[in-house]
């Protein structure tokens, strides 16, 4: 890592952006898709080769493979790997990724603030500095910096640190593109929040966690949903993939119905489908409490061709570049999309929602991923849809609308 920071300087800004993709954390699958090893390997190379220069493109490629043996698998470079699996503090495991980033601040900020915000024994005052970076569009980096930091923070400031984390979830603007990238601030704040939880043990944590709840009237409720879904996922060794259980099991059991009543709630009023904070709320609700789910699913999908369109862009997988988080293609899971809106249906609510103009005031990357099951659906044995194929049919549809 000293060389490449000597070497390529931008490099390591892109593998530290990019820790979920090279450790394995949430998969590669979100950004190779269904590819070949050679495909793969493509990607990778092209998208390596506009952030170095020529000159270190193959040099730093290798690199990349030598530093994270499961990306080398995957790109069937496997052959670059001579480091041990066993390797205790190796970069490629996510529990001590973040150790190889204490002295690599982000552009614009600086190591003694990061220092001063760790030091404080006021929530309310870290929580202003979050806010701060939140106004100023910067405050990915700044918890980041951070998280990399951590392991210096003393004991005594942790549960401060834990719980103005926990209040400024949900302050960023910036939700759903977790979904496709590992750096957004709720993400990034609840990492720091795991790493934090880790050193406070369960019953604090729950504790902290429960007063932080009450503190902000409920607010945090809905961006506490992916990390809640991690903790699900953390008591079931068959869907256990590195997530540590981090409160008691009750505790965890309590607080995902709590997210759960909450979407109960609000579902009686709007469609969560259209708000992007919604999401892992949704999927908490989906794997929590199937039969709800399916239910409210059902009601919205089948009202009217918005409410169909908002359904069909929750289910699909996207799969993304590697470089700027653009959408590639969709994929989806039509018997699960006919257990809830019919197939043969789904054409006839959407041409109505166009007609009547509904259709075009939901937000773009909604149309397209419609547009994109519409594409999918022409095929019984089409599952996978590219984004440009999903962009020409939209573009058709929008000209027939204008023309009527």
């Amino acid at each position: 890592m000293t060389v490449l920071e000597l070497k390529t300087p931008k490099l390591v800004d892109w593998v530290r952006a990019h820790k979920d993709f090279l450790c394995g954390t949430i998969g590669s699958s979100l950004y190779m898709g269904n590819r070949n090893p050679k495909e793969s390997l493509a990607n990778l190379e092209e998208q390596l080769s506009g952030i170095v220069p020529i000159s270190e493109a193959k040099w730093a490629v290798e690199a990349v493979y030598r530093l994270f043996p499961r990306l080398a698998n995957e790109t069937g470079m496997s052959h670059c790997v001579s480091n041990s699996s066993e390797s205790l503090n190796a970069i490629w495991r996510a529990d001590s990724f973040d150790l190889y980033f204490h002295s690599n601040m982000p552009d614009g900020i600086d190591v003694h603030e990061v220092q001063d915000a760790l030091n404080v024994y006021d929530w309310d005052a870290l929580l202003d500095g979050f806010r701060k970076h939140a106004e100023a569009g910067n405050l990915i980096d700044f918890v980041s910096a951070m998280r990399t930091n951590v392991s210096t923070l003393e004991e005594r400031r942790a549960e401060v640190v834990a719980i103005a984390c926990l209040l400024a979830l949900g302050m960023s603007e910036e939700k759903r593109d977790a979904l496709l990238a590992s750096t957004t601030a709720d993400l990034e704040l609840i990492r720091l929040i795991e790493s934090l939880f880790k050193r406070l043990g369960p019953a604090k944590s729950d504790e902290i966690l429960r007063a932080s709840m009450d503190e902000s009237k409920g607010r945090i409720i809905y961006p506490l949903a992916l990390f809640l879904i991690w903790q699900l996922n953390s008591l079931n060794d068959a869907e256990n993939s590195g997530c540590e259980t981090l409160l008691p099991e009750g505790s965890i059991f309590e607080l995902s119905d709590a997210v759960c009543a909450k979407v109960g709630e609000d579902a009686a009023a709007r469609n969560l489908f259209l708000d992007d904070e919604c999401h892992y709320a949704l999927s908490l609700l989906k794997k929590r409490k199937p039969n709800e789910f399916m239910a409210y699913a059902k009601r919205i999908a089948n009202a009217d061709g918005a409410g169909c369109a908002s359904f069909l862009s929750f289910g699909p997988r996207r799969y993304t570049s590697l470089g700027g988080g653009e959408v590639t293609r969709f994929t989806f899971d039509k018997a699960d999309v006919a257990k809830v809106v019919e197939l043969a249906k789904v054409d006839g609510l959407l041409a109505g929602a166009r007609a009547d103009g509904s259709f075009f005031e939901l937000s773009e990357d909604c149309q397209l991923a419609a547009a994109a099951f519409c594409v999918a659906n022409q095929d019984d044995d089409a599952e996978m849809v590219s984004a440009e194929d999903a962009g020409e049919l939209l573009k058709r549809w929008r000209r027939d609308s204008e023309r009527a």
